[in-house]
């Protein structure tokens, strides 16, 4: 009886260790989607300057030669 158990403590420690790397793992994809929606809620929050909507105009009318600026 005693033959069957022999392998228990080495399967629980490898159970042991499993949940651990898959629990860092998470964690670890937790962390990186919170900066990313933390960032992503900044960027919301502040309205683009108008040299940055400048240069959109200027890459849009780059791609499309027909579009003229409205002044």
């Amino acid at each position: 009886m005693a033959h069957r158990y022999e392998a228990l403590p080495i399967g629980l420690v490898a159970s042991v260790a499993l949940f651990g790397i898959y629990l860092w793992k998470k964690t670890s994809e937790i962390s990186e989607l919170r900066g990313l929606s933390t960032a992503s809620q900044q960027r919301d929050a502040e309205p683009p300057s108008d040299k940055q909507l400048d240069q959109l105009f200027e890459i849009i009318a780059r791609s499309q030669p027909g579009l003229s600026r409205p002044d």
